[in-house]
């Protein structure tokens, strides 16, 4: 969890340096990493509100990579749920492993939010030419 303030201005940006990481061993690429982010505010009542999500895989190939990653927010799928939602807020995700999954994902409605989330990479893979991945 990283917190971050909103710089003044006509561009205001939000700056994270977070660096992770990690290291991962496997003789199959499939369920390739992924990261997913809730980037989220807090209110007038000091309760957290979900503002939008993002996800993305971890890049396949070595050196250095950058990705701006499109910001979805979640809406409600039926007339019923937008009045109620119209009073409480767009619904949550309970668990952010559930964008990264393929399971039940079609039962999700998302709209795309304007910003997006620059994510910078540093990436070395070894030996998956030993495995006959190229």
């Amino acid at each position: 969890t990283q917190m971050a303030e909103r710089l003044p201005g006509p561009d205001p940006r939000f700056t994270w340096n977070a660096p992770f990481e990690f290291v991962l061993h496997s003789s199959n690429a499939h369920g390739w990493p992924q990261i997913a982010l809730a980037l989220t505010n807090i209110d007038g009542t000091g309760a957290e509100q979900v503002l939008a999500y993002a996800r993305c895989h971890v890049p396949l190939r070595s050196g250095a990579v950058t990705m701006d990653l499109p910001l979805m927010q979640t809406v409600q799928a039926t007339p019923q749920h937008k009045v109620f939602g119209a009073l409480s807020g767009p619904p949550e995700l309970r668990d952010l492993a559930f964008l990264c999954s393929a399971e039940d994902r079609v039962v999700m409605n998302a709209k795309r939010v304007p910003g997006h989330v620059r994510l910078a990479f540093n990436v070395a893979i070894s030996d998956m030419g030993t495995l006959n991945y190229t």
